[in-house]
């Protein structure tokens, strides 16, 4: 009998599909918003031929026009401590249509049951190593009239383990 072996981000749409939530990922990065596509490949480019880049390898500069589409969400793990996500820069878009979230733990943002995605889906990249495309409907923030697609990035800390993710989002409304 062959083993069956799924990607972290077959295993995480599956978990999604099993447990309802309103996300799905696509590893394949089939951008419908060019935007997000553009930044994606401002992430490949700094990433040159390592697995990823390090934070300091995105200059504001680099990003210019995208820096008020996207979030950066720190990894936080101390020692003899469970892992926890803290949103970093939040650009001003992200601001407006979600609350500024700078400087906050997700998990005082979002509360279950929708957090559990959100730390599944953070779980998944740490894994992953590599960027993702996701398309979701904000039900945690009480956005359930916008679909989202959003792009997210990690970058390595010196150890080569995810530091922290660079995340841009574009918004459409939902059409049900």
């Amino acid at each position: 009998m062959l083993a069956f072996c799924s990607s972290p981000p077959d295993q995480f749409n599956a978990r999604a599909t099993r447990e309802d939530w309103w996300t799905r990922c696509d590893p394949a990065l089939a951008f419908e918003n060019a935007d997000l596509a553009a930044l994606v490949a401002i992430w490949q480019s700094a990433r040159g031929t390592r697995q990823m880049p390090v934070r300091s390898d995105l200059t504001p500069r680099a990003l210019g026009r995208h820096l008020r589409n996207i979030a950066f969400v720190e990894r936080v793990a101390p020692a003899g401590t469970a892992r926890r996500y803290r949103f970093g820069f939040f650009g001003s878009s992200l601001a407006r249509r979600m609350g500024d979230h700078t400087g906050k733990f997700v998990d005082e943002v979002i509360r279950p049951p929708y957090l559990e995605a959100w730390h599944a889906g953070y779980d998944m990249m740490c894994e992953w190593k590599a960027p993702v495309r996701y398309i979701s409907t904000l039900r945690s923030l009480n956005l359930e009239f916008l679909s989202t697609e959003s792009a997210i990035m990690p970058f390595a800390d010196e150890t080569g383990a995810v530091a922290c993710f660079l995340l841009s989002a574009a918004f459409s409304p939902l059409v049900k």
